[in-house]
């Protein structure tokens, strides 16, 4: 259902009806190799590249919508407030910046060439938040 809405916004938001996904691991350069290679030779070119790669923050149910029923509100003066419900670990912040950082950028440095042969190349960032019950 989720990728059937986001290419309904995509087709919507470009005009571009054609709207291909393809699967990947973005922390391995062979899944990264194949979809470049799947994009060159279906292709030749791509017109727009949408990175839904994510390993998101993770958030306590029941303490966010705690949160939210007390009409807290977080700015800069109570930052401090998320910690109460985000879940992190060093290895799960560790793989949030291998995942999306590192990973982002070896996707979208992998097919630069395929985006530069189209008029309207465009790259779309997106990242999840993940729910905890």
């Amino acid at each position: 259902m989720r990728l059937r809405v986001l290419k309904l916004c995509i087709v919507c938001a470009t005009g571009l009806p054609n709207v291909v996904f393809h699967q990947l691991d973005a922390t391995d350069p062979a899944s990264i190799a194949s979809l470049a290679n799947f994009a060159q030779t279906h292709y030749k070119k791509l017109d727009i590249l949408v990175n839904n790669v994510g390993y998101g923050v993770h958030i306590d149910q029941e303490a966010y919508t705690a949160y939210q029923l007390g009409g807290k509100l977080v700015n800069d003066k109570n930052a401090q407030l998320l910690k109460e419900i985000q879940k992190e670990t060093y290895e799960t912040e560790e793989k949030c910046i291998t995942t999306n950082y590192y990973g982002t950028k070896e996707v979208t440095e992998a097919l630069p060439s395929l985006l530069q042969l189209s008029s309207s190349a465009r790259i779309l960032l997106m990242f999840p938040l993940t729910m905890d019950s």
